[in-house]
């Protein structure tokens, strides 16, 4: 990310890659109007795919593919609601093939749910037993919060 420029961005797993998902990729990929703007996809597994499942706080441990979609202009430019439209109909179409989601790419405007299909629903209450015996008064909200239960 480069200092006074405009990001807004959204990601998600994706599972094996099928024709219909290349289709999908494909057909929103180069839609952006900014050409700053792009999406870079990642190939899992590996040494993160051998740890179970719940063993640690990394979840989806078992996805094929990560996907970020980042709207980028410059300070002035006239991309800013063209872009983040376009990103946010790009994870629209993927919804149907979403697999979970990297919490460290979970962008500012995300919705609580999202927040638990990064961690998955075992882990997610595990970590809020957690935040509820050592930040009970949640002083620690600045990230992808985890809400402590209530009193």
């Amino acid at each position: 990310m480069l200092h006074g420029w405009n990001y807004y961005w959204k990601s998600t797993y994706l599972p094996e890659l099928s024709d219909d998902l290349i289709d999908v990729i494909t057909e929103h990929a180069f839609a952006a109007t900014s050409p700053r703007s792009y999406a870079v996809m990642f190939h899992l597994g590996g040494a993160v795919s051998r740890v179970a499942e719940g063993n640690t706080a990394f979840g989806n441990r078992q996805a094929a593919h990560a996907i970020t979609l980042d709207g980028v202009w410059q300070p002035g430019e006239d991309h800013a609601e063209h872009d983040t439209a376009w990103t946010r109909r790009f994870l629209t179409a993927l919804d149907r093939f979403r697999d979970g989601v990297y919490v460290n790419f979970l962008g500012a405007d995300e919705h609580p749910d999202r927040i638990r299909e990064a961690y998955g629903d075992d882990v997610y209450e595990r970590l809020r037993d957690v935040k509820t015996n050592y930040d009970p008064d949640n002083v620690f909200h600045h990230n992808q919060n985890i809400s402590p239960r209530s009193a």
